[in-house]
């Protein structure tokens, strides 16, 4: 892949160009360059992968967004976009202008949109779902919707059940996708929205690889006290939750219900640390996914959730049942107790690998990762 700034991009004479990577490097982009930009995409009528670098670059105006992207709907050979806008704020308007442009990109079979720390609300995910409705021939998708910053002047996960709903319903019109990687991480999803979009991924009958990441994710804030008489530190730590996610038991049995249908799937990513996911979410989880024959490889994030370990054992009885089943990543977690916050502790780790491995009899490979904070 040929890699170019935008002023190096402007100055290209040679059109055959098949695979491209533009990174935005100044710190603005003029409407002149954007429309400069965009008539020389136009040009490029061999190019099939275009990689869009946003991250290091304020897109001044709507219609330097507009001018640029306009070009990219006259390349009727790109089958492969990638548009990283990773903390890049885009408006309501700027979204629409992107949802519109995806909607005219009806070739594409790959196609990453990478939003991490936007202002978007249930709109912007609406928006974006009914750009995807056209994309009929679309393989493979990735979505970074996901919140991590905690300051600024925008609010933290917007989407919420309805935004995740009204986006799901697209999706579910996409049935020719085979990989889905959809990071929604911190954006008030609960119940509803896990459910709705289990239903749309149940439709995605080739499916073969997910990766979803539902986390709530918390911050930790490490103060040290240093104890001149002894000569040691105190460390005293304070989790802070951010926007939350909180599927539940029932949530969590919904989405894996509906998953069980996709028996295509080969590779299944779920994170759904700190979702209030208790003893029966737990037991639902190993008895559904269990029913996935050809499922190969399974990773699943469980920290902050009540993780004991006979509700582990009962998960993994159900596991065992799929026929395919070579690989299992189980991510847990043993918090410390203070006074502010106490969870479930997950038992003895060697106790529970033993336990695990004896039902997991079948699988070749068993990783368990299981923190403790009591080692800092």
């Amino acid at each position: 892949m040929q890699v170019f700034n935008p002023i190096k991009l402007i100055k290209l004479n040679n059109f055959n160009i098949q695979q491209l990577e533009v990174k935005f490097d100044q710190e603005n982009l003029s409407e002149q360059d954007a429309k400069l930009l965009g008539k020389v995409l136009e040009k490029l009528k061999n190019l099939k992968t275009l990689h869009f670098n946003f991250m290091s670059c304020r897109i001044i105006s709507q219609y330097s967004f507009s001018l640029l992207l306009s070009g990219v709907i006259k390349v009727q050979s790109l089958t492969s976009l990638t548009i990283n806008l990773d903390q890049q704020k885009l408006d309501q308007q700027e979204v629409f202008n992107l949802s519109s442009v995806l909607a005219q990109a009806k070739n594409l079979i790959y196609l990453s949109i990478l939003m991490q720390d936007h202002n978007l609300i249930k709109q912007g995910a609406f928006q974006l779902g009914q750009a995807l409705e056209n994309l009929k021939n679309l393989k493979s998708l990735t979505l970074d919707l996901s919140q991590s910053k905690e300051k600024g002047s925008y609010k933290l996960g917007q989407i919420g059940d309805q935004g995740l709903s009204d986006l799901s319903k697209s999706l579910s019109l996409c049935s020719n996708i085979q990989e889905l990687n959809l990071n929604l991480q911190n954006n008030n999803i609960l119940r509803k929205g896990a459910c709705n979009l289990g239903a749309a991924i149940a439709q995605f009958k080739n499916i073969i690889k997910l990766n979803l990441q539902l986390a709530q994710v918390f911050r930790f804030y490490f103060r040290k006290l240093f104890d001149h008489t002894n000569l040691i530190f105190n460390l005293i730590i304070v989790i802070h939750f951010i926007s939350q996610n909180i599927i539940g038991d029932q949530g969590a049995s919904d989405f894996c219900l509906e998953l069980k249908i996709c028996q295509r799937l080969q590779i299944l990513k779920l994170d759904l640390m700190s979702n209030e996911i208790n003893e029966a979410g737990i037991i639902q989880i190993g008895i559904q996914l269990g029913q996935i024959e050809n499922l190969k490889d399974l990773n699943i994030n469980l920290m902050l959730n009540n993780s004991k370990k006979q509700n582990l054992e009962q998960m993994c009885q159900g596991l065992q049942k799929s026929k395919s089943l070579n690989t299992i990543e189980l991510i847990l977690f043993k918090p410390y107790k203070t006074y502010l916050y106490e969870y479930h502790y997950v038992d003895n780790e060697i106790i529970l690998r033993k336990a695990l491995g004896r039902i997991l009899q079948k699988t070749k490979y068993l990783a368990l990762y299981n923190f403790d904070f009591k080692k800092f």
